[in-house]
């Protein structure tokens, strides 16, 4: 199915290669001399090819090769001629080396640390290919060496210490790949995991004054070009320049170019390899607006905007954020499912490089109204919405939005009395603020993504009712000085027991041992319920915690199975609100 010629040559040679990215010239460790008895007779992007995603882990056989003078067929081992364009030496990649070749690049996974050292950038290396696996992740090709367990199910792991002569093979000389110039706004698909350089990028506005990455946390900062693109640059907490600043000047930025789901990212290999000391130029699409609604923020205005509670965005609905796949994506072009958030844009024809602001929908009229999977001709509409700016599935966007206006819409009315919101968990990512604490039972509170992320309970496992008690509890809330408290819920229930079962509990004199044994708990009755039978999201809607007013307490979430019944329980949003 592939053309090539087949020699079989003898390497004896030992040669040296310069370093390149920005950093001072310097000759690499004299490789190890090797004999092999191969040559090179397939690419990268031949590679890449024999992965069509029908299977989940392609272990890549022998190739048929046909000879073109003879018309003869033979079997080999594919061997790939490479050089390493990035590996671990700032932390910012991890028991991966990115390889490319004049045809492409892709990610090799190695499970071991310190590859620097054996595999220094311009190294060139012979990957033999025969028993290595292919895998997708988040929608791009990777390269791997075994198959493990996660708790997400099976992943893509590195290739074993034991096993790394068998298919890495280092050799002397290399030609480094000059880094391709590229733009943003493009298609760059042909280019990822190859080294692109971008000229006259900066990092956004709203990113200035932080650094490459949050504490203990892989963290996206968004840049810019003077045309409004904008792609994301991806830093590592391990990554040596992590705490490092921002750049806030104009310039160029060398990287690794990578995608997740339609995504385009850059990885940094050295913090030497940007180059953004000129003058930051006036983006397209500049900021407009105060936030109020007679003079709303435009999206470029909410995106550069600090996080602000109850103002207004103007913008076009482009699009949803679709969380029923794994990962998830942007979806710009529908049918849309997921009717938990919309995306906003200063133009109604966006692409994924375009400022967006993400925008949340708790249950409620504004979601009804406006998610496009159920009010699919809001597509491309203009709208204005009110809610808190902040960040969004890791983006800037616009949170618990409870307010939206349309043309030919009545102005909206009075703000009521403010309120000042003393406590929320959302369960975005995790159980967030709150602990489980596991009285009997296997079964614990784990998150899921149902709605955004929620936290969820259920007894039901193996097709059989388990018997659990468990508690999700809140931290300590500090009620002093507060008045008019109330508590807020969205929860669903289904196959449901008895409300029993699944108790709201407070108490001001819990010590966070054992829930059991320490606290008064009271149980808190007379709020809107979910039916129990399907997945539904419903509202509590107000519940007066004024009795606990002055006090520091702690909510508590108490689920209950037998043997006989197991109900599912999950919830999706908790909120404290006070007079302010």
């Amino acid at each position: 199915m592939f053309d090539k010629i087949h020699h079989r040559i003898i390497i004896p040679v030992i040669l040296t290669v310069a370093l390149f990215m920005g950093s001072c010239e310097k000759d690499l460790d004299t490789p190890p001399l090797r004999t092999i008895d191969a040559e090179p007779n397939f690419t990268i992007s031949e590679l890449l090819e024999l992965y069509d995603g029908s299977v989940d882990f392609f272990t890549i056989p022998p190739i048929t090769f046909t000879d073109p003078d003879t018309g003869e067929e033979y079997t080999e081992e594919a061997v790939l001629e490479v050089v390493v364009i990035a590996n671990d030496k700032s932390g910012n990649f991890y028991r991966q080396l990115i390889i490319q070749d004049a045809s492409a690049g892709i990610e090799l996974k190695v499970h071991q640390t310190n590859l620097h050292e054996q595999y220094p950038i311009g190294q060139k290396l012979y990957i033999m290919t025969e028993g290595l696996i292919l895998n997708s992740f988040g929608g791009i090709v990777q390269l791997g060496g075994n198959i493990f367990e996660s708790t997400t199910g099976p992943r893509l792991g590195g290739i074993e210490p034991a096993n790394i002569s068998q298919h890495l093979i280092r050799l002397p000389g290399g030609e480094i790949p000059s880094p391709t110039e590229v733009n943003l706004g493009e298609n760059l698909d042909a280019y990822i995991y190859t080294m692109v350089t971008l000229h006259d990028v900066q990092f956004s506005t709203s990113e200035l004054g932080n650094t490459f990455a949050n504490p203990n946390q892989t963290t996206n900062r968004l840049m810019v070009d003077c045309h409004g693109n904008s792609i994301i640059v991806r830093t590592s907490s391990f990554a040596d320049f992590a705490g490092n600043e921002l750049p806030a000047g104009n310039g160029t930025i060398t990287a690794v170019l990578s995608k997740f789901a339609n995504e385009y990212q850059l990885l940094i290999h050295s913090y030497e390899d940007l180059d953004m000391t000129g003058e930051r130029c006036d983006v397209e699409g500049e900021p407009t607006g105060s936030g109020s609604f007679e003079d709303p923020y435009n999206v470029a205005a909410a995106v550069a905007a600090s996080d602000e509670e109850g103002v207004w965005v103007e913008g076009y609905i482009v699009g949803v954020r679709e969380t029923h796949v794994e990962p998830w994506v942007n979806n710009f072009e529908g049918p849309f499912t997921s009717n938990s958030n919309i995306i906003l844009a200063d133009s109604p024809e966006v692409t994924g490089s375009t400022q967006l602001l993400f925008v949340q929908l708790p249950i409620g009229d504004v979601r009804d109204a406006i998610n496009l999977a159920g009010n699919p001709a809001m597509h491309q509409q203009q709208v204005r919405l009110r809610g808190n700016l902040g960040l969004y599935f890791g983006f800037r966007g616009l949170r618990d939005t409870w307010d939206y206006w349309m043309e030919g819409m009545p102005d909206p009315e009075p703000d009521p009395d403010p309120q000042e919101t003393i406590f929320e968990e959302n369960f975005t990512t995790n159980l967030g603020q709150f602990t489980d604490y596991n009285i009997t039972g296997q079964q614990t509170w784990q998150w899921v993504h149902y709605n955004n992320g929620s936290a969820s309970m259920n007894g039901f496992v193996g097709g059989s009712a388990r018997a659990n008690e468990n508690w999700l509890i809140s931290p300590a809330i500090d009620l002093e000085e507060k008045t008019g408290v109330i508590l807020r819920l969205w929860e669903a229930i289904n196959f449901i027991t008895n409300y029993n079962d699944m108790q709201v509990l407070i108490a001001a004199d819990f010590d966070e041992s054992d829930p059991t044994s320490s606290g008064t708990w009271e149980h808190i009755t007379g709020f809107n319920r979910p039916a129990g039978n399907n997945w539904n999201v419903v509202e509590s809607g107000d519940i007066d915690l004024s009795q606990f007013e002055g006090q520091t307490i702690h909510i508590a979430f108490k689920y209950i199975s037998t043997t006989s019944g197991a109900a599912a329980w999950q919830l999706s949003r908790i909120e404290l609100v006070a007079d302010e």
